[in-house]
Parts: C-alpha cells; structure tokens; sequence
C-alpha cells in the first residue's frame, strides 16, 4: 500500500448498483513495479502501476 486516500469517500459499488445507502469507505492507493507484474518487462526500472482502490477490493495478507 502507498496511500490511503483522505477523506472517505462513497462506496462506489453500491452507489454503481442504485443502492444510494450513502456508506463511506477508504480507498487505498497501491504501487506495483512492472517488473512484478510483467517480468520480462522491457522499460525503465522505476516504470510502475499506481491505482486507487476500495477498501472492500483488498485482504489483508
């Protein structure tokens, strides 16, 4: 994890699915290195993915 993103925001999910319940979660930003998801990536070493994503998406490891 990189980030967690302040304040908390609607969840999406149930906002997509008409369910207006109006419940907020954390979104997390997380970082990966291509090289962990290609490994035979071929780019500049410090060329990653950052994306930002519901705290229901995640589990704890």
């Amino acid at each position: 994890m990189e980030a967690v993103i302040e304040p908390a925001g609607f969840d999406n999910e149930e906002e997509g699915h008409g369910r207006n319940a109006g419940a907020r979660l954390h979104y997390y930003r997380v970082a990966f290195s291509m090289t962990e998801i290609w490994p035979n990536y071929a780019g500049f070493s410090q060329d990653g993915l950052r994306i930002e994503v519901c705290e229901t998406w995640l589990e704890r490891i």
